[in-house]
């Protein structure tokens, strides 16, 4: 059920920043952003 929550709240933020920015930009940054704070929440959470 997180995962699902989760999921569904990165699509509709990533759907926002393409409205408001820049495709060429906004593009990179949310691709890379989403491997960076599953590593940081793994470290914090699971202490991996």
């Amino acid at each position: 059920m997180t995962s699902a929550v989760l999921h569904v709240l990165y699509q509709a933020l990533l759907m926002r920043s393409f409205r408001l920015g820049d495709f060429g930009q906004m593009y990179p940054i949310a691709r890379g952003t989403a491997p960076l704070v599953v590593t940081v929440l793994a470290a914090v959470f699971v202490h991996e």
